[in-house]
């Protein structure tokens, strides 16, 4: 017995090639916020697991989500960089929109435009600014406020943006102007929003 011997190495790879399992959550369904339209929304985390360990779970969602369907993809990743995706869809309601017209007495200077009051007072870098305004929709027949004030900026053209709830849709509403500067003033008449996008003139007789 002379105790010969030989040797040979044997590498052994043990490879995770299985993809992590992930179940989206039910598509989100948002009503706008207002003044801005957009939404913000804390979306529920998917369900996800692995073969072997941890998850991590990412999505490429925006901080808000505009008005109609925004596709959020969510992705599985494992330790060993396999990856696994769904895709969730978050619903924004649509808004209507007011554009109205208005022109501040004590701020009007000739030929459609007023003063640049916040820029010229330092509040603001914008000079196509005339000041904030506050308007208020009002129950037809009752007269009680609709909803909560909006403060929006007054151009020095005369012109704003208001939008408010897809819900408003149909319904007639007295349109109030208030201002620091000025008397609180009501449309005429009750005005119609009957479109996404609506407008009344407070400068035309």
């Amino acid at each position: 017995n002379c105790n010969n011997a030989n040797t040979c190495l044997q590498i052994i790879t043990v490879q995770d090639i299985t993809l992590p399992t992930i179940i989206c959550p039910n598509d989100s369904i948002l009503d706008a916020n207002i003044p801005d339209c957009l939404a913000k929304i804390d979306l529920n985390v998917p369900i996800a697991f692995d073969n072997c360990g941890t998850v991590l779970i990412s999505n490429n969602a925006p901080a808000t989500f505009p008005r109609g369907t925004t596709i959020v993809t969510w992705t599985a990743t494992d330790a060993c960089n396999n990856t696994a995706s769904c895709t969730q869809n978050v619903i924004v309601t649509p808004c209507i929109i007011l554009n109205l017209k208005a022109f501040i007495e004590g701020f009007y200077i000739g030929n459609g435009i007023m003063q640049a009051v916040l820029f010229n007072s330092g509040e603001s870098n914008d000079n196509s600014i005339c000041d904030s305004i506050i308007i208020e929709l009002h129950d037809q027949n009752t007269y009680a406020i609709i909803g909560n004030p909006q403060k929006v900026l007054l151009t020095t053209n005369g012109h704003a943006t208001i939008y408010y709830p897809d819900s408003y849709t149909g319904g007639s509403y007295y349109i109030v102007l208030r201002h620091r500067n000025m008397i609180e003033t009501w449309s005429k008449f009750p005005v119609l929003f009957n479109n996404v996008i609506n407008s009344f003139d407070f400068t035309s007789p």
